[in-house]
C-alpha cells in the first residue's frame, strides 16, 4: 500500500510540474540526449539553459502594434 501512494505522489508531482513548466531543463536534457548526444558538445547547465530561455521570452516584440 505505502509503494502504491509513493507511486501515485510521484506521478501527481510530476503531472505539476508538467502543468507548470518546471520540467523544463529535464525535457530538455531528455531531447538532448535522445538527438544530440553524439555531437561530441555539451548540453547546456540549467543556469545557461534558464538564461536562453529568458532571452528567448524576452528578446521578441511582446504585442501587436
Amino acid at each position: 500500500m505505502t509503494a502504491k501512494l509513493k507511486h501515485r505522489a510521484r506521478n501527481l508531482w510530476q503531472g505539476l510540474l508538467t502543468l507548470t513548466g518546471d520540467d523544463a531543463y529535464q525535457r530538455y536534457l531528455r531531447h538532448w540526449r535522445q538527438e544530440h548526444a553524439d555531437s561530441g558538445e555539451r548540453p547546456m547547465s540549467r543556469r545557461e539553459f534558464y538564461l536562453a530561455e529568458q532571452q528567448r521570452k524576452w528578446n521578441k516584440p511582446n504585442r501587436c502594434c
